[in-house]
């Protein structure tokens, strides 16, 4: 009797055992559905948060970021770059060349000795780090009037950064400065009061007494060249008032090629022989002193008779 009981049990509870078995069979692809549908959802806002990131990046966070960061990048591009523009230029003296000697700028002529190492090369790439007002002293815009060169012109000054803007210059404008290191760096930076060109990071010297300081933002070069999708420089001219070495430490060379360089010499506190030795580690030689510069090739670039062409230079003595 108890056993037949145990029998009927097991029949009526069949159907829900078939029951329970169905709705399992029927829920379990949408919850699988569901939970598919969940993740992608959460890898569309997970990629989305990261654009967001990207767009909202504050100066708060930029001491914190890699000159490798895609992210950096993009916030130099939007925030401290202006491309080149497509107005006629704005001179004030048109008919003068202030890149020469005879303007009276203590680095005339570099731009001469760029032309003969590259062989009057036309549609170059240049980056002026201490770009002044875009006209006087500059060294690159006979480049890019005569050559149809662009680049980009840096100038961290906040006082004079809005004559370079009215020049109408066919490359990139920045208004930030370079940084002394991989990562970008907000510095204090000092303007000579009654001396225009006379601009520098850190500490002032004492010769001029009166300075007015800002706050500057700076930016590793190779960051800054990303922001622009460059990796190849014809000539970098490089015046950034004594922290050179620094900014040339901070450069992959692996990852960039710069094929001359004039560099200021005359405030870096490293000795000439140091910044030579570097230089030549990095594969470049230094083939001729302009005064207060000096100018270095890339030995991809240079040709045999290169030094006597820039020995024959006026203003130009080969250095040993």
């Amino acid at each position: 009797m108890a056993y037949a009981r145990k029998i009927r049990a097991i029949i009526c509870s069949f159907p829900c055992v078939t029951l329970i078995l169905i709705i399992v069979f029927y829920l379990t692809p949408e919850q699988s559905t569901e939970s598919e549908s969940e993740n992608a959802s959460r890898e569309t806002a997970s990629s989305f948060i990261s654009t967001e990131i990207i767009d909202k990046v504050d100066d708060s966070q930029l001491e914190y970021m890699n000159q490798e960061d895609p992210s950096l990048w993009k916030y130099i591009r939007t925030h401290h770059l202006l491309p080149p523009s497509k107005k006629p230029y704005k001179l004030v003296e048109p008919g003068k060349d202030h890149g020469l000697p005879s303007s009276g700028s203590p680095s005339g002529g570099q731009y001469v000795i760029v032309k003969k190492i590259l062989k009057n090369m036309p549609n170059g790439f240049f980056v002026e780090a201490g770009a002044y007002d875009g006209e006087h002293f500059s060294n690159t815009l006979t480049l890019e009037r005569e050559l149809n060169w662009s680049g980009i012109l840096i100038e961290g000054d906040p006082l004079i950064y809005p004559y370079l803007k009215k020049k109408h210059r066919k490359a990139w404008i920045s208004n930030a400065c370079l940084s002394p290191s991989a990562r970008p760096q907000l510095v204090d930076f000092n303007h000579a009061v009654n001396y225009d060109v006379a601009s520098k990071i850190g500490n002032p010297t004492k010769i001029l007494s009166t300075w007015t300081k800002f706050e500057v933002q700076c930016f590793p070069i190779y960051a800054i060249l990303a922001a622009v999708n460059v990796s190849v420089v014809d000539y970098f001219s490089l015046d950034v008032e004594g922290i050179e070495m620094q900014v040339l430490e901070s450069i992959p060379f692996d990852r960039v090629l710069i094929k001359v360089f004039s560099l200021e010499f005359q405030l870096m506190p490293e000795s000439p022989q140091i910044l030579k030795s570097f230089m030549e580690s990095k594969g470049y030689r230094l083939v001729a002193q302009l005064f207060i510069d000096f100018i270095f090739a890339h030995n991809s670039v240079l040709t045999r008779d290169f030094p006597e062409i820039a020995i024959n230079h006026t203003r130009v003595r080969k250095i040993s």
